[in-house]
């Protein structure tokens, strides 16, 4: 169960890193609404990440590290553990 978390997660910061990759390239456009939608909820519970993490909205690389890196590596630890 816990290795399909880090599959899940994982998934997921590929996905945030695709329209920094590849901008204006149709597979990046998932990756747009899921950095927005981070970054809406980021901002408004965050005042701090403004600017460095959030611009216009959405995540920026900076955000997209700090938001997945941290879960990543936890689970990552966690998993080689057992």
């Amino acid at each position: 169960m816990l290795v399909l978390l880090v599959i899940v997660v994982a998934l997921l910061f590929v996905t945030s890193v695709l329209p920094f990759l590849y901008p204006g390239a149709v597979v990046s456009m998932f990756g747009v609404v899921l950095n927005q939608s981070l970054g809406g909820l980021l901002a408004s519970t965050l005042g701090i990440g403004k600017g460095s993490l959030v611009a216009g909205g959405a995540l920026t690389f900076q955000g997209v590290l700090v938001v997945y890196l941290p879960i990543l590596v936890i689970l990552l630890f966690v998993v080689r553990g057992r």
